[in-house]
């Protein structure tokens, strides 16, 4: 199982190398695109909204 299918269940589908944010998990977008970020500091969490 993949770390985005771990975290975040049915709201990401991962097709081959390409992630895809199913309709319902869009609100989560930002949490799920750190995953991929490879210049975040590990533990590194989004910031607050303003």
């Amino acid at each position: 199982m993949s770390p985005v299918a771990e975290r975040f269940g049915d709201l990401v589908a991962c097709e081959g190398n390409v992630p895809a944010i199913r309709p319902e998990g869009r609100a989560l977008a930002r949490m799920v695109a750190t995953v991929f970020d490879r210049h975040a500091p590990q533990g590194v969490r989004c910031s607050q909204a303003s």
